[in-house]
């Protein structure tokens, strides 16, 4: 379950990460639209993947103080 939850929280924050550099560079360049969603949206799903995973990974230091 740890690894589990230490690979997934990891994953979730690499994505946020790339998810919120890819709308920040869009906006940048002149593009609201991406795909059909607003580039400040893209920025929020990046947020909340970013602060997901640091919620993962808190867990598993708080499974590994029990212990």
């Amino acid at each position: 379950m740890n690894t589990l939850m230490l690979r997934g929280g990891q994953a979730m924050g690499v994505l946020g990460f790339v998810l919120m550099a890819f709308a920040v560079s869009l906006r940048l360049s002149g593009r609201y639209i991406i795909g059909g969603f607003e580039s400040g949206s893209l920025l929020q799903g990046g947020i909340a993947s970013m602060a997901a995973g640091c919620f993962a990974l808190l867990w598993v230091l708080i499974e590994r103080g029990k212990g």
